[in-house]
């Protein structure tokens, strides 16, 4: 949506739409983990009472609506790669696979809405195996986002689909987070609290480097991964 000028903004988010969903908050380049390590499971939030049954107990949570696992779980139908046989069929017109589509569509607006709302971050970068959809999917967000705004003199005023990014394809974010998180636990930084390690970023690297502290983990998904092949099958795969 903005070039990577915009992701160097002091405030942001990682979206990691995966085998489970949650975010990463990141504010002056340092990961905020909360009082107990929890800040960020938005995947576990309920906006939909009676929505589908969600694998914490819940229904309706977010990572019921637009989970990996979730949706290849409810498809039901064998695929190589479920999440992306379902959008192939609902262009094709099935209309299983279209609720599904829309659903996610409104599981990742509504997960985008709550991180914009809970810590109105400046920019919300996606990332995780489903983002391998690219604009198939982001379009149907964006739009989704578009429809809640235009109900809302509230919502529109926020600006919510100008701050969505879509991670760069290949970017190393997860495994750079991964070293600098491991790296702030052997070396303490003074002063850094609960906050990972903070983050320089290398000229023309901005959306790559800024989002690399920022992948929390989810309770369904242990570990963060870049949407490389392999983590696509496990994606779609559930």
């Amino acid at each position: 949506m903005h070039g990577a000028g915009r992701a160097q903004a002091d405030t942001m988010a990682y979206l990691n739409l995966g085998t489970g969903i949650a975010a990463g908050f990141v504010k002056g380049g340092r990961l905020w983990r909360g009082a107990r390590g929890t800040a960020g499971e938005v995947g576990h939030i309920s906006v939909d009472p009676a929505g589908p049954l969600c694998r914490c107990g819940q229904r309706g949570c977010i990572e019921a609506f637009c989970g990996g696992g979730a949706i290849a779980e409810r498809w039901g139908r064998p695929a190589a790669l479920p999440v992306l046989d379902v959008f192939d069929q609902a262009d094709a017109g099935d209309a299983d696979a279209t609720a599904l589509r829309d659903g996610l569509a409104y599981g990742v607006a509504s997960a985008i809405r709550v991180i914009v709302l809970s810590g109105d971050v400046e920019t919300v970068v996606l990332g995780g195996g489903v983002t391998a959809l690219g604009d198939r999917m982001l379009s149907r967000v964006v739009d989704e986002l578009a429809t809640v705004a235009a109900a809302s003199p509230f919502l529109r005023s926020l600006g919510l689909a100008e701050r969505v990014e879509l991670l760069p394809p290949g970017s190393p974010a997860a495994a750079l987070g991964a070293a600098l998180i491991g790296a702030d636990a052997t070396v303490p930084t003074p002063g850094s609290g609960d906050c990972a390690a903070s983050v320089s970023e290398p000229a023309g690297s901005a959306a790559t480097v800024s989002v690399a502290a920022v992948s929390a983990p989810s309770v369904s998904e242990p570990a963060v991964r870049e949407p490389s092949v392999s983590d696509r099958k496990a994606v779609f795969h559930g």
